[in-house]
């Protein structure tokens, strides 16, 4: 809004979060990997650290953080 009444009308403010969206979502339709079943996914959480820490830190920001598993960091590199 402020942008929008300083220039005047003139200028547009460009979210990269959304061009990165649209950009994804017609990749996706263009190779025929969109979705569209309404399901609700699973979430695995992995850590090379503390279980407990990682679920105390990341209740912050997540949901959902039931499950958290410990791994070795050589399992996740060997994942990959």
């Amino acid at each position: 809004g402020v942008l929008h009444s300083v220039t005047g009308g003139r200028m547009g403010l460009i979210s990269s979060a959304e061009e990165a969206a649209k950009d994804i979502y017609f990749e996706l339709v263009q190779r025929g990997l969109l979705r569209r079943v309404r399901e609700v996914g699973t979430r695995r959480f992995m850590t090379s650290g503390d279980p407990e820490q990682f679920r105390e830190v990341g209740s912050r920001f997540l949901t959902g953080l039931d499950s958290v598993e410990q791994v070795p960091v050589l399992a996740l590199v060997n994942e990959q």
